[in-house]
């Protein structure tokens, strides 16, 4: 009886030591996904801003540098770019 219980108690004090090297390991495979996930948005990001950036050089039709009301607005008619800002969720 006494071997019984010394067996049962090793056995549960193993599986307790798996159980917490598996969750160990599953939190920082977690915490390695979420900074992907930053790395990923983060990346999106900049080549939004680069694609914007594009669209409003394209826009300014006297090369000034800055984009007047009339460019604009003559630029937002254009139902390419309208279509373009509704695929990046931007009502125009």
């Amino acid at each position: 009886v006494l071997w019984v219980f010394y067996v049962v108690f090793v056995v549960i004090g193993v599986m307790n030591v798996l159980t917490g090297i598996f969750v160990e390991r599953a939190c920082e495979m977690s915490g390695l996904d979420k900074d992907l996930l930053i790395q990923a948005e983060m990346k999106r990001n900049e080549a939004f801003i680069v694609e914007m950036k594009r669209c409003f050089e394209e826009a300014d039709e006297d090369n000034s540098g800055k984009i007047s009301w009339e460019e604009f607005k003559s630029y937002m008619e254009n139902p390419r770019m309208r279509a373009y800002l509704a695929t990046k969720q931007l009502d125009a």
